[in-house]
């Protein structure tokens, strides 16, 4: 009976670190493709992302589900916060703008 508890611990532990693993693997890979996609955009808007953009940051905005938003400070505007993220059909758009 011992041995079989031991047994079952090990493939619990392991169940659990392939959910996590698996779990965080897909949030970098959504939080990499919200970030790739919103940069795009911007310099398909003319943004220079190296000269215009002061910080970048990628946030969930989805209250019961995850929604993934990037959040752009450009450095004409620093008090303002901008809000990208993906619409139904895939394409990146400014869907917030907060000043602080």
């Amino acid at each position: 009976m011992k041995n079989f508890k031991g047994k079952l611990s090990v493939v619990i532990i392991l169940v659990i670190s392939i959910g996590l693993g698996f779990t965080t693997y897909v949030i970098v890979k959504d939080q990499k493709e919200v970030n790739e996609h919103t940069l795009a955009y911007l310099e398909e808007q003319g943004v220079d992302l190296e000269e215009d953009i002061q910080e970048l940051d990628i946030v969930n905005v989805g209250e019961d589900e995850k929604k993934l938003a990037v959040v752009v400070i450009f450095v004409d505007e620093p008090d303002v916060d901008y809000f990208y993220t993906f619409d139904e059909d895939g394409n990146i758009y400014e869907f917030d703008r907060v000043e602080h």
